[in-house]
């Protein structure tokens, strides 16, 4: 079997739990990054025929009001 000393097996286990769990933190920030970018990528439109406010996804060019099909602008701030 292996001769291994108890310092560098300790050693070894407490550097393989930190990059464990170091690993997860990476991976989990980055997936989070990715859900939060995505609900934070809609546009706000304000209807002018029924006074509703709304959002979508695809803001670029006018967008149908879920309500009365009226289509807006977007909202600039």
């Amino acid at each position: 079997m292996f001769n291994l000393p108890l310092e560098a097996f300790a050693f070894l286990l407490v550097a393989g739990g930190v990059g464990v769990v170091l690993g997860l933190w990476g991976y989990y920030g980055s997936r989070d990054g990715r859900f939060m970018y995505r609900g934070r990528a809609t546009h706000t439109f304000y209807c002018i025929k029924c006074g509703r406010l709304y959002t979508h996804r695809r803001g670029d060019r006018p967008q149908p009001c879920p309500q009365c099909g009226f289509k807006n602008d977007r909202l600039k701030f």
